[in-house]
């Protein structure tokens, strides 16, 4: 059983102070159960390092690990680092934000995070045998997997991007430190976020998961989806070859066996065709007649 717990700490160029009484203030997290601020208690004694903030706990629990809220933030990643370096998470906590004003993406991009959607970091369990590059791809298939479980059907665009009806909803950008990883997850649940330079640059439209005459609070739907993310990564990783996973991520791929624009790591864009994926989970693409496997890429 796991808890929600509110992070207090203010640091300045870093996060703003949250506690119970103020998150209702943030729309869309102003309903459900956590919004109200008697269902709260004060944490008297901490085991991590962060002491000397002040740390609440939802009085009921929920199925899955511990989930972390706190206030607007730089980043929500930095903040899983600096509570992560203070002993404060265990393998498979997560910190969500009610707001970034520095979300970052892939290829180093700054995307805009408005209140009311999930932006979250997860502690991952580090996995032998798979290369770094595996890891937002296979986290992509995790969460197209659980948001199946709750009855949404999403597809990826790789590597890191999820789409509803070729429409971008969500990102996963995972961070590795020695041993230490965790993967950023941004997910447009309740309101679409502004259209970016490289967005219009890229001619990817952008959605929200959810339409206005159903939201959600953006810690509860994430609660249920992280749940399940850890039960497919658990399965897949236990459970199944690479050979399979790469098959099973292909199944999902948008834009498989189409021409698409792609963006390498560096150099200039060109146009290729989308072949899969190898068992690395590179994509396997064919340009000008000839097959190529790319690890570090973006596709427009």
């Amino acid at each position: 059983m796991g808890y929600f717990y509110i992070w207090s700490g203010e640091v300045p160029g870093l996060v703003q102070s949250l506690d119970p009484k103020s998150l209702p203030a943030y729309i869309y997290w102003n309903t459900g159960p956590i919004a109200g601020a008697g269902n709260w208690e004060r944490v008297q004694e901490i085991s991590c390092f962060e002491r000397q903030s002040v740390w609440w706990r939802f009085q009921e629990g929920h199925t899955g690990p511990d989930i972390i809220i706190c206030g607007p933030c730089s980043s929500v990643l930095d903040i899983a680092w600096r509570l992560s370096a203070a002993h404060c998470m265990k393998k498979w906590d997560s910190v969500i934000s009610v707001r970034q004003w520095a979300g970052r993406g892939q290829l180093k991009r700054n995307w805009s995070s408005p209140v009311g959607n999930i932006y979250a970091a997860l502690n991952l369990l580090p996995v032998e045998n798979f290369a770094p590059t595996c890891l937002p791809v296979l986290i992509g298939l995790c969460l197209i997997r659980a948001f199946s479980d709750l009855g949404v059907s999403l597809k990826l665009k790789w590597p890191n991007d999820l789409l509803l009806s070729r429409q971008k909803v969500g990102g996963v950008l995972v961070e590795e430190k020695k041993e230490q990883c965790f993967a950023g997850i941004g997910i447009n649940l309740n309101r679409i976020p502004e259209i970016s330079e490289q967005e219009i640059t890229s001619g990817l439209a952008v959605q929200k998961l959810l339409n206005s005459l159903c939201t959600d609070n953006p810690a509860g739907y994430w609660q249920r989806l992280v749940h399940r993310v850890f039960l497919w990564y658990e399965v897949l990783v236990a459970n199944e070859s690479m050979q399979n996973i790469a098959s099973q991520v292909e199944q999902v791929m948008e834009f498989l066996g189409e021409e698409v624009r792609v963006t390498p790591g560096s150099g200039d864009p060109y146009n290729a065709i989308v072949l899969g994926v190898d068992q690395q989970l590179g994509l396997r693409i064919q340009k000008q007649g000839k097959q190529e496997v790319l690890y570090n890429a973006g596709l427009c």
